[in-house]
């Protein structure tokens, strides 16, 4: 499972568009094959904590399994997604999902009632 922040101005969230480029980098430049993503949530809070603008509550982050095809320029896991489990938002990951994260089962329990309730893509 793998968890990853899809700003609402990138292209569709899906394989044909799994691209990545360095933490900064927008438009052109050095592209890389896969989706940067972290494998769980703590990760993925760590990950935008150290680079100093945190989540926030409104973002969309996508939770979804795929294949780990490289690896990025911060050490982050490159993903090919083959399929999506649910779309949240930052807010979500204080209802149980951080401290749940070491139980699959519960975490795709909460985040298949998560999922329902928003509906962002």
């Amino acid at each position: 499972m793998f968890w990853r922040v899809h700003w609402p101005d990138l292209p569709p969230f899906n394989r044909d568009n799994a691209w990545s480029r360095p933490w900064g980098e927008y438009g052109t430049g050095k592209a890389l094959y896969g989706y940067s993503a972290m494998e769980t949530p703590t990760d993925l809070v760590r990950y935008f904590n150290r680079h100093g603008s945190g989540i926030g509550d409104t973002l969309p982050i996508v939770v979804f399994e795929g294949l780990i095809v490289g690896v990025g320029p911060d050490r982050e896991p490159l993903v090919l997604p083959s399929q999506t489990i649910a779309w949240i938002r930052g807010s979500d990951l204080d209802r149980g999902l951080l401290e749940h994260e070491d139980d699959e089962v519960k975490l795709r329990v909460l985040l298949k009632e998560l999922g329902r309730k928003r509906r962002l893509r």
